[in-house]
């Protein structure tokens, strides 16, 4: 028993003032609590409030600390370190401070296509460049579009030793204005990885969103390991993937193929420094 001694009202009293001088015990144990004594039983305020009286200064701390009933803490959260999807190692800080930046869905998986073409030459010398088959592959290496094009004037040089075309290759092909058009329903809405990707849009006659292109011969780190130099795709393919390609002729879907793997390769790197560039250009506007 307690110490303290209580006065219990005797047979006078009537039942209801019995349960009403009760109850003003319980709300007066309640609110004789200190403050420090709440905080260590973590006891939250009682629902109903009206009959107690706080002070200022708990109430303004009880609700600091989320003590209040019904509310959660304002405090932070305590930060979690974390991981990239499906892999070990925590993820760069610095792309976390940019998670509110939404990613553009044309650099989505199923979005990624590479494009190669090869070409013909025309005119004095065969100096003028013809579209004369053009390659696209999607992000597994698998042919969406592979044709040959019939030239738009006369074919001067082959360029057998780099394009692999012969005359028998372009009899019967269909019209430039043909693949160009089904080219261009293809390129709708995707990111291209190329390489020299300027030399095959130019040959198609064609525009594409510049932050929609990955151009494995102009990438900044790729041309740091080669000296500064714009690097070959050959001497790419050799280096990261171990393959030797274009050793005679050129085949423009092996190409495709071997440029979508280099890419592949570095395309989380690529696709962060291009997020946060964007997000500092915003930032700086």
């Amino acid at each position: 028993m307690s110490s303290e001694s209580i006065a219990i009202p005797g047979p006078l009293f009537s039942k209801k003032k019995k349960r009403k001088w009760l109850d003003g015990r319980k709300k007066k144990k309640v609110s004789g609590l200190t403050q420090s004594d709440l905080l260590k039983t973590g006891a939250a305020l009682p629902q109903n409030t009206g009959d107690i009286k706080y002070s200022e200064n708990w109430k303004s701390l009880s609700q600091t600390l989320g003590l209040s009933s019904g509310r959660k803490s304002s405090l932070p959260p305590k930060s979690r370190s974390t991981k990239a999807k499906g892999q070990g190692s925590s993820t760069d800080p610095i792309v976390l401070t940019y998670v509110d930046t939404p990613p553009t869905t044309s650099t989505a998986v199923d979005k990624c296509i590479a494009l190669d073409c090869e070409m013909v030459g025309g005119g004095e010398k065969g100096r003028i460049s013809m579209l004369a088959r053009c390659s696209i592959v999607d992000h597994c290496g698998n042919v969406i579009l592979d044709k040959y094009v019939a030239p738009t004037n006369k074919v001067t040089d082959y360029r057998t030793r780099w394009s692999g075309i012969r005359p028998r290759n372009l009899i019967g092909a269909p019209s430039f204005s043909q693949v160009q058009t089904e080219v261009a329903a293809v390129l709708a809405g995707k990111t291209v990885v190329g390489h020299a990707i300027r030399n095959d849009f130019q040959a198609l006659h064609l525009q594409h969103p510049l932050e929609s292109v990955r151009d494995t011969s102009t990438y900044k780190p790729f041309k740091e390991m080669f000296g500064g130099r714009n690097p070959s795709l050959k001497n790419l393919a050799k280096r990261f993937l171990n393959e030797s390609i274009q050793k005679r002729e050129h085949d423009s879907v092996q190409d495709a193929r071997a440029t979508m793997k280099v890419y592949q390769l570095y395309k989380d790197k690529w696709e962060r420094s291009l997020t946060l560039s964007k997000h500092s250009v915003s930032v700086h506007r």
